[in-house]
């Protein structure tokens, strides 16, 4: 037997002893928890969204899958029975190394988490506002400004002077005539704060 047959019956018991473990073509783990390998998949890539949520304790929900940030498309895998999704952005700013089971993983700041939640509009409003309350406030003012999307600075905006943390750099910026939804995921009802032109469509408690 050659060496790559060898390489080959060596993969195939070292899976069936569940020592190894496939990943996708080509490349396997030693570890069978997903947050360890998978901002190591692409490069560069960070955790956000759900993923992120639950990483912070700020969610009880176990979501079913691993949320992936990268500037590039990559498909979407399912390791172990979970998924791993990779979505594309071009905000590849705002996550930081964490050490995670003595492993150097890539995860999005609590403030970056907000703005890719109210971004890719795939967190419910109230786990995004969840967010907001445990925020450094300042630093998520910035990152509602660099982001440059006028609808995540009123939304966070709104939540912010609700919960007793105006911003006035966020208002210089979020004026105009076009008035939004403050939950992107519902129609537009309810009242109109003319300071942050949102329909206020969701209790902020």
């Amino acid at each position: 037997m050659g060496k790559r047959g060898y390489a080959k019956l060596l993969v195939h018991r070292l899976m069936k002893n569940g020592i190894l473990f496939h990943i996708s073509k080509g490349i396997y783990t030693l570890h069978n928890d997903p947050l360890i390998f998978g901002t190591h998949i692409t490069y560069p890539s960070y955790f956000s969204l759900w993923t992120a949520l639950r990483y912070y304790d700020i969610t009880t929900q176990l979501p079913n899958e691993i949320y992936v940030m990268s500037p590039r498309s990559k498909k979407d895998l399912v390791f172990v029975g979970e998924r791993i999704d990779f979505l594309k952005t071009k905000l590849m700013w705002g996550y930081h190394k964490e050490n995670y089971m003595n492993f150097e993983i890539f995860m999005a700041d609590k403030e970056k988490l907000v703005i890719d939640a109210l971004y890719f509009k795939a967190v419910p409003f109230y786990e995004v506002t969840a967010a907001i309350k445990v925020c450094n406030k300042k630093r998520l003012a910035d990152y509602c400004i660099k982001a440059n999307k006028r609808s995540i600075i009123k939304r966070v905006g709104y939540v912010l002077e609700r919960i007793g943390c105006p911003s006035s750099a966020l208002l210089d910026h979020a004026r105009d005539r076009n008035i939004i939804p403050l939950n992107p995921l519902l129609p537009k009802r309810g009242r109109i704060d003319r300071n942050w032109c949102v329909y206020i469509n969701e209790a902020i408690e």
